[in-house]
């Protein structure tokens, strides 16, 4: 039973803010070098960290933002492919790269043809890789809940090219029935849990493979535990326990894996403001040789999502309005939490990676270095995104940047709350300029077209109900 297809909202193709003609958003400028844009003078795109290029400065910022509304997301894909290429000279060769796009689905275009493999973990991202169009053989089909119409609809589209994760012994027996059903071998990888609700236990997929199915090719193991593990030896008892599982379950039921997909879920630090590596030097030749081990017998593939797009984006909110209540300065901003999120952060006690951008408005500046807090436009006392932070002379006018924005915060946040809309999302290279990937998109008609429904009812019944009074 295939999905029913649900009508599609009309929009816009990607179109250019700050652009040459003749260059696409997610390609490389067609445009002849002496009119491609180059950015603001001094960038050096080739000036790498160890989890990608530097960060653009105040005057950069100023000059690609400075006219734009806020509040948006921007993502600089320069950042972007110079992380993906830190991990790779990091890396020794042949260790695989995928890309989980539910941390950015709006760089999943971008990161195709940078990484080995894209994770799907949805219907809904499912739709984006295919009007992307992603390569099926690059696609992992993961996700903890597979239903029967969406899993489907996926074999439909993609047939036995991609990867297909399995989480259950149900979700097994689907992906078996969908394969007899179109006479496929679809290729699986059992996921292993940690104790979680994610994956099976051991005994579980001894069962599977005990089985030895036939309209299933099972080929190697899923194993991620979770994200932001702040000690390497999480990593390494991980990785020595997943070897042994599976060198034990090919010599017991000959030698069905080939590969493992595994995510290290390596910590992005958002709160010391330094561009610290992900590893130590001394870590990173510790997972190598670890990898390197795995690798003489299984293809290894790191699974990741926040290590690779965190660092390349940008929240900009704008202040619109001070006050000092019982002497504590507080700007109310045009974003808030539900458009912003930082692993960790707790009502903006931990201070992030942020600056200042100023505007005009000096009339309303109140002077001096004062302790701010900074909160959103929502209706609750959580909504704070700076407590208690020393700031400059803030004004109405300003914009917050806030940095290393560019995993889940777009996508993370009780966006709905209030009806506010959703922000204009946009990308930035230097070859390139700024792009627009999603315009501002209003969110109270979500909820109005139902109302409008109830509301006819309610008057129709209102005028039943008085005729049968008044007769």
């Amino acid at each position: 039973m295939r999905r029913p297809e649900i009508r599609k909202r009309e929009t816009e193709k990607q179109t250019s803010v700050l652009h040459d003609p003749g260059s696409h958003p997610e390609s490389g400028s067609t445009a002849p070098e002496s009119q491609r844009k180059t950015g603001p003078q001094g960038a050096d795109p080739d000036g790498c960290l160890r989890r990608g290029r530097k960060q653009m400065n105040e005057t950069e910022l100023q000059e690609c933002i400075g006219r734009l509304e806020t509040p948006f997301y921007i993502y600089d894909k320069d950042i972007l492919k110079a992380t993906v290429r830190s991990f790779r000279s990091e890396l020794k060769p042949g260790i695989r790269l995928c890309y989980a796009m539910k941390a950015n689905p709006f760089m999943t275009g971008f990161m195709a043809p940078l990484t080995d493999r894209i994770e799907v973990c949805s219907f809904g991202e499912s739709r984006i890789v295919k009007d992307l169009g992603v390569a099926p053989e690059k696609l992992l089909i993961s996700g903890v809940l597979k239903k029967e119409e969406d899993l489907s609809t996926i074999v439909d589209d993609f047939g036995d090219m991609p990867l297909y994760t399995v989480e259950s012994p149900a979700q097994f027996r689907l992906l078996e029935e969908n394969g007899r059903r179109r006479h496929l071998s679809l290729k699986v990888l059992l996921r292993l849990t940690n104790g979680s609700q994610f994956g099976m236990d051991p005994e579980q997929i001894e069962r599977i493979l005990a089985a030895r199915p036939l309209e299933s090719k099972v080929i190697g193991i899923h194993y991620f535990t979770g994200t932001q593990k702040r000690n390497f030896s999480v990593i390494r008892k991980e990785l020595a326990y997943i070897s042994e599982f599976m060198d034990r379950m090919n010599e017991k039921y000959g030698y069905p894996f080939t590969c493992l997909e595994y995510g290290p879920g390596f910590r992005i630090d958002y709160f010391n403001n330094t561009n610290d590596f992900i590893l130590t030097k001394e870590e990173w030749e510790e997972l190598n040789r670890y990898l390197s081990n795995i690798r003489e017998k299984y293809e290894v593939t790191l699974e990741m999502g926040r290590a690779l797009t965190a660092e390349c984006g940008y929240y900009v909110t704008g202040v619109r309005d001070i006050k000092v209540n019982r002497k504590i300065h507080y700007a109310i901003v045009d974003g808030g939490i539900h458009q912003m999120n930082y692993d960790g952060q707790v009502r903006g006690i931990y201070r992030p990676d942020f600056m200042i951008l100023k505007g005009k408005k000096e009339e309303t500046r109140i002077g001096g270095n004062e302790k701010w807090t900074v909160c959103g436009s929502l209706c609750t006392t959580n909504d704070i995104l700076l407590l208690q932070q020393d700031m400059q002379d803030l004004s109405v006018g300003d914009r917050i940047v806030f940095r290393r924005t560019g995993a889940y915060s777009v996508n993370e946040g009780m966006a709905l709350f209030l009806s506010h809309e959703l922000p204009c999302v946009y990308s930035f290279s230097r070859n390139e300029g700024i792009h627009i990937l999603r315009d501002r998109l209003e969110t109270y008609g979500m909820t109005m077209d139902r109302m409008e429904k109830v509301r006819s009812y309610q008057t129709i019944e209102s005028e039943e109900n008085h005729e049968r009074k008044y007769k």
